[in-house]
């Protein structure tokens, strides 16, 4: 029988991987971007009341 190869290149897995990670950047961004704010609304507040 006859098995297709279905090895990826290595730049093909080097490009799957440097997109798989700039998603995973993007998404721990965007799950943390309203502590983010959260924490830089306190600063704001804080400096402003104790300044």
């Amino acid at each position: 029988m006859f098995y297709p190869s279905f090895k990826p290149t290595r730049t093909k897995l080097l490009v799957m991987l440097a997109i798989n990670k700039t998603t995973a950047a993007k998404l721990i961004v965007l799950w943390n971007l309203p502590a983010l704010l959260l924490l830089v609304g306190a600063y704001e507040i804080g400096t402003t009341v104790f300044a």
